[in-house]
């Protein structure tokens, strides 16, 4: 079996972001998408990123009305099920992109590193079988997008939606009940890929904005105690 082998076939897709709140004052009515780092759009920085990997591209559970922050070789593609959030975008994603497997970004991440992307995908080859790939920190935090899935997940994620519960850890445990269990690679062995885990890191605030913008990322454990950093909001 060959460790650095890609799918055959597959697809990225950023997860759009909602009202961005708390961040209104430097986005003006535009997406996350748009922030700017040091002079570039996140949606920039990543779209060159993936379009190395992948040809077919996806906005899943943004704003599909807004045509000038989505380049037209994106599809954009709006949520489907009734609870939002993560949950909702990642299921669009997989129910109308063309390939099985799905790479995932979330809009509001301007540093993704390609190898550690590329590890991700090559591990989904390694594990034809299994539903996902999502990296998982020592105490057990899901990291959900940043992340590959397959369509296979869809049917779970519909169930939590008929339960009423948006809440994208649970397809985890479906997963592992069902006896197919998402591959979870530890994050601190993807520090080989991508040695601060710079991919993981967000913006949901000003302060986050600011310590990007002043080169100073705050540290991706910090994510664990506040997980909400990861909801849409």
């Amino acid at each position: 079996m060959q460790k650095d082998r890609l799918p055959s076939s597959f697809a990225a897709a950023v997860i759009g972001g909602g009202k961005g709140t708390r961040l209104a004052a430097h986005l003006g009515g535009a997406s996350k998408w748009l922030l700017r780092v040091h002079g570039r759009t996140i949606r920039d920085r990543q779209l060159e990123l993936l379009y190395s990997l992948t040809g077919e591209l996806l906005f899943a559970g943004g704003d599909c009305t807004r045509t000038a922050d989505i380049p037209p070789q994106v599809r954009c593609v709006p949520d489907m099920l009734p609870v939002g959030g993560p949950l909702a975008g990642l299921h669009s994603a997989l129910f109308h992109a063309a390939a099985d497997t799905v790479l995932v970004l979330p809009c509001d991440a301007p540093h993704p590193v390609q190898a550690l992307l590329r590890h991700l995908l090559c591990l989904a080859a390694q594990w034809p079988d299994a539903p996902a790939v999502v990296p998982r920190q020592a105490d057990g935090f899901w990291m959900p997008l940043v992340a590959v899935y397959r369509r296979s997940c869809v049917p779970f994620m519909e169930t939590l939606a008929q339960q009423g519960i948006p809440h994208v850890f649970r397809l985890f445990d479906l997963l592992e009940k069902n006896g197919t269990p998402a591959v979870a690679p530890p994050m601190e062995s993807l520090r080989r890929y991508d040695a601060g885990l710079n991919t993981f890191v967000n913006i949901n605030t000003p302060d986050d904005l600011q310590a990007l913008q002043h080169g100073s990322p705050r540290p991706v454990p910090s994510l664990a105690a506040r997980p909400q950093r990861w909801q849409r909001s």
